[in-house]
């Protein structure tokens, strides 16, 4: 007998996205045409499609960066429905601090925040004015830094000044330190030497074994094997075919 199906954790309907060109004389320039995806805890999903295909898009719309064209973007956390793309900003930002994770391909870097405090941020925050939590908080940080191969000289120091491989490591462990039931992967190791691109891979399977439903863009073949449970080509998620 079959297992029964995990219900998604996430669920795209008739997505589409159009980018008004006001400089062109409001021309209207479309990008996701009607996609429709399910993703279950469990699942690495990755994107595949060549550049311009809207893969990075429909991760901004998910994430909320993007507003939808049309369409719905169901989100089920905490026993509750919610769809993304009419959710207002207060709803959005609270499903980002405890549902939602997002890695791009950049760091933010914040200027003056040494790299130890910012990947430990995101725990932090969970507990302000908890010490023992901020040490554990920190803690984590330190061991991520240096599953990444970030120097312990550059810790205490802001990653303004990094390579692009560190900040993007540093990216990294901030998007990966808190365990979140949706995390958004776009080009994670497109910076990565070849033995941080295999930490990484491990660190995307360690939270997708733990119950994370993760959908990816990896144009690095090796990584998206290592990491994929499914492919799904962007050009077969359109005009609401569901995969």
């Amino acid at each position: 007998m079959n297992a029964p199906a995990m219900t998604p954790i996430l669920s795209v309907r008739e997505l589409s996205k159009k980018f008004v060109l006001h400089h062109q004389g409001s021309a209207c320039l479309p990008v996701l045409d009607r996609v429709s995806l399910d993703v279950a805890p469990g699942e690495c999903v990755a994107l595949h499609g060549p550049s311009g295909a809207g893969k990075s898009s429909l991760l901004k719309c998910i994430y909320g960066n993007y507003k939808t064209s049309a369409g719905s973007i169901v989100l089920r956390h905490d026993e509750t429905e919610t769809d993304l793309a009419n959710a207002t900003p207060r709803v959005l930002l609270r499903l980002r601090a405890h549902a939602m994770g997002y890695v791009s391909q950049f760091l933010r870097a914040i200027p003056r925040i040494p790299t130890l405090d910012i990947v430990a941020e995101p725990l932090v925050s969970q507990a302000p004015g908890d010490a023992e939590a901020v040490r554990e908080a920190r803690h984590q940080a330190e061991q991520l830094l240096l599953r990444l191969r970030i120097p312990m000289r550059l810790w205490s120091v802001p990653p303004a000044t990094f390579s692009g491989g560190e900040q993007q490591r540093v990216n990294i462990a901030r998007g990966l330190i808190r365990r979140k039931p949706l995390l958004l992967l776009d080009e994670p190791t497109a910076a990565l030497d070849e033995d941080n691109r295999i930490t990484v891979s491990a660190l995307i399977n360690e939270a997708r074994e733990t119950g994370a439903a993760i959908i990816g863009i990896f144009h690095d073949a090796r990584v998206r094997e290592s990491v994929a449970t499914r492919v799904l080509e962007i050009a077969t998620l359109r005009r609401g075919r569901i995969a």
